[in-house]
């Protein structure tokens, strides 16, 4: 009996070893959670990662992570600071650390993005819109253009899609500009990559 058990452990402790040195995504358990009110500015200082930023109707700022390279979770670090109506984000991620954030913000907030290089997506978030970044793609879901009285947009390599304004650009130095009776302003700058307002 005791032989049998022994030949039945085997199989299982190889695969264990073999699953223990497959690379598997990893998650901090580390997630930020700080009370914020609809209708404040909020400031996201992001490092070089991909992120995807959405609006949610709580009154809450929320901040998780995950890496798909297997030890880099615990190199990676993300926080929210709040004074009354203004937060900042910031994060911290290595270089090729395989980071991608998810931070939901309250669905009525402007947003200020400071974002080296990455791909960025933000969803289902309604205000102000101000956009600075080096290199990588960005989706924003803009809604209805009867909200935004003015919307601007650079790129100096890649290409502009705006179908709520009617606009759609391509190649070296673009730009577009775009005025209406709306609230809200969009102002995005981004040096090499794609954007896409829909």
């Amino acid at each position: 009996m005791q032989m049998m058990e022994a030949a039945m452990k085997l199989p299982m402790l190889a695969l264990a070893a073999v699953l223990s040195a497959v690379p598997v995504a990893t998650q901090s358990t580390q997630f930020p959670d700080r009370a914020f009110a609809h209708g404040g500015s909020v400031r996201l200082n992001l490092a070089a990662a991909d992120y995807r930023i959405r609006g949610h109707a709580d009154d809450r700022i929320k901040v998780r992570w995950s890496s798909s390279r297997a030890g880099m979770a615990e190199r990676i670090h993300g926080d929210v600071e709040v004074k009354g109506t203004r937060a900042v984000v910031w994060t911290i991620a290595p270089h090729s650390s395989g980071a991608h954030f998810e931070i939901d913000v309250p669905s009525r907030s402007d947003l200020d993005v400071d974002l080296n290089a990455g791909d960025l997506e933000v969803r289902n978030v309604e205000g102000n819109k101000n956009l600075s970044m080096w290199a990588g793609d960005v989706t924003i879901d803009v809604g209805s253009a009867d909200l935004y009285r003015r919307v601007e947009a650079t790129v100096r390599f890649g290409d502009i899609s705006a179908p709520p304004f009617n606009q759609s650009t391509g190649g070296v130095f673009r730009s577009m500009e775009w005025s209406g009776s709306g609230k809200y302003v969009v102002r995005a700058k981004l040096f090499a990559g794609d954007l896409r307002l829909r």
